[in-house]
């Protein structure tokens, strides 16, 4: 009984992370937090920030990766002015045309 259980709760819980949210192929679904908020939740055209390799975009498509960001986050939206949000660290996440970006991350309590 208990592995019949535990079976089906794997399942519910594979289908409830697995919701795919539409997104257009010319845009990104950008999400900025840091620990205590939301600050940032939007479609955007593109993305820019800095690694310690350089400056470098994030456009519709891009492949999957996992970044430490740092210094500043350029966001650009069609037909608005770019928004230019200064940041100390951060790390980016993009995966199937979404974007997430999660800010001061360091934990300096240990």
């Amino acid at each position: 009984m208990n592995t019949i259980l535990s079976n089906i709760s794997e399942q519910i819980t594979s289908k409830i992370l697995k919701v795919d949210i539409k997104i257009p192929r010319d845009a990104l679904s950008l999400l900025i937090r840091d620990r205590e908020k939301v600050s940032f939740r939007n479609m955007v055209n593109s993305v820019t920030s800095i690694s310690d390799k350089g400056v470098f975009d994030i456009l519709p498509q891009h492949a999957n990766f996992i970044s430490m960001i740092k210094e500043k986050i350029i966001i650009r939206r069609q037909g608005k002015e770019d928004v230019r949000i200064p940041i100390t660290i951060g790390v980016l996440k993009v995966q199937r045309n979404q974007v997430e970006i999660y800010l001061d991350v360091t934990n300096n309590t240990v």
